[in-house]
């Protein structure tokens, strides 16, 4: 199996153990192709061990050190402020890689980035001077009813736009930006779709104002923040 550029080879075991990565020389040959000195790496987990997300983000700095710079690496970790600072020191990640919502023990007991719960994490964000990768997912299963019978939409067709844009949209209006303006958030896919959307979104929340604390317009975060 090959993600983004690397050859993955996991033991055949009913549990994840610790796969592989190879850097492909095909890899550097596409970048050069297309003036990319640098392509940065994330990588997403399934699972929710602390341990397992250790161990990954230790593994992936070995497959960075084996392309000779053309990779860096975005580290997929439990959002835990003591396991950034050892990626970003310890292991030279360049960012965080955060797949969303946060799931709190169940599917639909879930945390946003602006929930207090993560205020060390974004503190040591901050200090640290790296970005987060904000990567889409699919909605939780109890905000899936407009896709019933039509469940594929829910997922990278529509449903990881629009679930991870509703998110950036709730760390605009709470003040996160205010309290930490240098924050920065890396977004893909042409940013969710929201630059499109940004216009229409100040124009009308101005009737709202009194309802968010955030102190400045959305599309002032999105030029100063993403």
């Amino acid at each position: 199996m090959s993600y983004h550029g690397y050859k993955i080879s996991t033991p055949a075991s009913p549990l994840w153990t610790q796969p592989t990565f190879q850097f492909q020389s095909s890899c550097s040959d596409q970048m050069e192709s297309k003036a990319s000195s640098t392509q940065p790496l994330p990588r997403t987990l399934r699972h929710s061990s602390t341990t397992r997300w250790r161990a990954s983000t230790s593994m992936g700095t070995t497959a960075g050190d084996s392309s000779s710079g053309a990779i860096t690496l975005f580290k997929t970790l439990s959002l835990r402020a003591v396991e950034l600072e050892r990626c970003v020191k310890v292991l030279d990640g360049v960012g965080s890689f955060v797949g969303g919502y946060t799931n709190m023990g169940s599917a639909n007991n879930i945390t946003y980035l602006d929930d207090p719960i993560n205020t060390p994490f974004l503190k040591k964000v901050v200090e640290l001077d790296v970005p987060i990768y904000l990567h889409p997912r699919m909605p939780p299963p109890d905000q899936q009813r407009v896709y019933q019978d039509y469940n594929f939409l829910a997922a990278s067709p529509w449903g990881f736009s629009s679930e991870i844009s509703a998110h950036v949209l709730r760390l605009m209006v709470s003040g996160i930006f205010d309290t930490y303006p240098t924050l920065k958030i890396i977004l893909g896919h042409c940013g969710e779709g929201l630059p499109f959307a940004l216009r229409r979104i100040d124009q009308r929340m101005r009737h709202f104002v009194p309802y968010w604390p955030a102190k400045k317009r959305m599309q002032e975060y999105w030029e100063e923040n993403f």
